[in-house]
């Protein structure tokens, strides 16, 4: 199977654009377009089907004002809600919000 995932680019691409028609492309897509958080998404990578580790740079999760932090994860959450809906998602999603810089997990959003 390896073949087969490098000759579609692989997930590795950061540069590529996201695949909407999908649900993992349609969730990196909401993830890169929330607000303020988006240009901090560094990558996107899938460990399991419905498991994304989003890996984040300069967005230190804890030092961010309790309101600042609970919009950002409520944006998440209906992001997470509108992909899964457009994809025929029931399954649980699991996401883990990451530091790039330490590869420490600062949040695990389930969905």
């Amino acid at each position: 199977s390896l073949k087969s995932d490098s000759s579609k680019g692989g997930s590795s691409s950061a540069a590529a654009p996201a695949d909407s028609r999908t649900f993992r492309g349609a969730f990196e897509e909401m993830v890169r377009n929330l607000p303020v958080a988006g240009t901090k998404v560094t990558a996107v990578q899938w460990p399991s089907q419905y498991r994304a580790k989003v890996l984040m740079a300069n967005f230190p999760m804890n030092a961010m004002p309790p309101f600042a932090r609970n919009k950002f994860l409520d944006d998440l959450k209906t992001g997470i809600d509108s992909a899964k809906k457009a994809h025929k998602v029931t399954a649980k999603v699991e996401v883990d919000l990451v530091d790039s810089a330490n590869e420490q997990v600062m949040q695990t959003v389930t969905e």
